[in-house]
């Protein structure tokens, strides 16, 4: 009778697989105006806003944010340090809905770098009945779209809205 073989498996011990877990990023304070101050709600200090403006995100066909990062200065500005803690946003409300995974990326992106986004809405660019000239002040769809921004954004300490960029002198808004 033949003699059973044995066979041994070599059994490995398995590496440890290292999981890497992000530091949260906590968020920037909210900030609040105090007379003729913004101030910071967490340490009531006085907040000096400076920074660019950005109309990538106001055209049927906008850039994109790793345009905006990478060949319009965003990079630039940032990797070296400038001091920017504001961008003004411009957005044509009627095509704030098309642009918002753009915007959410910007949003993110200031958050982590320490800066301020105020969005500020703007007549029609390619909408003649909207355009500047007859449209002087705010409309309808410009206070939905702030209000659906604002609860969409909610959460996002960073993100401050204008009501209105430069109202003309004979508008009836003064």
């Amino acid at each position: 009778t033949p003699s059973p073989t044995s066979t041994s498996t070599a059994t490995s011990t398995p590496t440890p697989t290292r999981t890497f877990t992000p530091t949260p990023i906590p968020p920037l304070p909210a900030l609040y105006v105090d007379g003729a101050y913004v101030k910071r709600s967490d340490t009531r200090q006085i907040v000096l806003l400076k920074g660019v403006n950005v109309v990538d995100f106001s055209g049927k066909d906008p850039n994109t944010f790793a345009n905006l990062y990478n060949y319009h200065g965003l990079k630039k500005v940032v990797t070296e340090k400038w001091g920017m803690n504001l961008m003004r946003v411009v957005l044509d409300p009627e095509w704030v809905e098309s642009h918002l995974p753009e915007i959410d990326k910007l949003v993110a992106f200031a958050n982590v770098n320490g800066i301020y986004i105020i969005l500020t809405p703007f007549p029609s660019s390619l909408n003649p009945a909207r355009n500047e000239d007859k449209l002087p002040v705010p409309d309808n769809i410009v206070v939905d779209t702030m209000g659906r921004l604002a609860e969409y954004y909610k959460d996002s300490t960073n993100v401050l809205y204008a009501l209105w960029n430069e109202p003309h002198p004979d508008s009836l808004w003064q």
